[in-house]
């Protein structure tokens, strides 16, 4: 009898599981069964832009589904994080973070439309990337070096300090300046726009001595000589820019700041969606071709599961913290 009755408990539990997992399990089979919005929160043509893209694009062939992506930028991001934030948990509005959004927005804006801890649901990192500092090859300072950079800074203290071009107030590019000039004892200008494009156009024009990006925008640039890369922010050489010194080989030991983008979905989504997303993506950045892609474009690929992309978002708005608060930083 005790067989059978402890066969018979068994049978029941695994019908009482199934009626709990199936609904769950069929919904995520179907997904998607209608297109899925990958928001962008700044202008096109940046990295989350890029990134976003190529994601888009390998997410619709692997599900045979359809994503599309929307750019909403405004606030540092936060108008189209926010929406994100506020939109259905269904898993058909997912957000393409860059670590600014989480780890830095909230140390510096005084009031956010959203909680930053508890609004999303990770999904997966999908990359890390270097930043570089960048000069037009045709300036008239002749900064052709971080050594230049520095030495021109100096002898222009007291005309107010050169002047440097950031995706935005208060945004990483603007932090790692902020870094630099506390690190190298000179004053600096800063110069804030409202995402890459138009802050690498006013470098071109001259209305500014140097800037700092993310690497893949103005990596084609580069490669045409219409930008002269200085000097790169993370702790090795970039493998797209192998002759290009890092900011510590340039006099500036330690000087590692270096950015990463991730997805999100609005917090309650069903966790079998944001597992099926994770494993697409896992599966996306072990495809050597994109892998390849990746690399080309200036990133490097960073799979990891949903929980591993949450601690990480943890550590790193821990990370920032200090280095925030050194800058000071702050938006009303």
């Amino acid at each position: 009898m005790k067989p059978q009755l402890s066969r018979r408990k068994l049978l029941t539990a695994l019908g009482i599981a199934s009626l709990t997992l199936g609904p769950a399990l069929a919904h995520a089979d179907a997904y998607p069964a209608r297109a899925v919005k990958i928001v962008v929160p700044f202008t096109p043509g940046g990295t989350t832009d890029l990134v976003a893209r190529l994601v888009a694009q390998q997410l619709q062939e692997r599900t045979g589904g359809t994503f599309i992506v929307e750019n909403k930028a405004g606030a540092g991001g936060n108008i189209g994080a926010d929406a994100v934030a506020k939109s259905p948990a269904d898993g058909y509005t997912l957000l393409l973070v860059s670590s600014n959004i989480l780890a830095i927005n909230p140390l510096v804006y005084k009031k956010l439309p959203f909680d930053p801890a508890t609004a999303f649901a990770p999904v997966s990192n999908v990359v890390t990337v270097t930043n570089v500092f960048l000069a037009n090859p045709n300036n008239r300072l002749g900064i052709r070096s971080m050594a230049d950079l520095l030495a021109v800074a100096k002898q222009k203290q007291s005309a107010g300090g050169l002047s440097f071009g950031s995706t935005g107030n208060a945004s990483l590019t603007h932090l790692i300046g902020s870094v630099f000039g506390t690190t190298a004892g000179v004053t600096l200008q800063h110069v804030p726009y409202k995402g890459s494009a138009p802050m690498l156009q006013a470098l071109y024009g001259g209305e500014i001595d140097f800037a700092i990006d993310n690497l893949p925008a103005p990596l084609p640039h580069i490669s045409a000589d219409r930008l002269l890369p200085l000097a790169v922010t993370g702790a090795k050489r970039s493998a797209q820019l192998p002759k290009v010194p890092t900011v510590a080989e340039s006099g500036f030991p330690n000087f590692n700041l270096t950015s990463w983008f991730g997805l999100l979905a609005p917090a309650g989504t069903d966790a079998a969606i944001v597992n099926t997303l994770n494993r697409h993506i896992t599966t996306i950045l072990a495809d050597k071709t994109v892998q390849a892609k990746l690399i080309s474009m200036g990133t490097q690929p960073a799979p990891g599961s949903a929980a591993e992309f949450g601690s990480f978002i943890r550590s790193e708005m821990a990370r920032w913290a200090p280095i925030v608060k050194d800058s000071g930083a702050s938006i009303d």
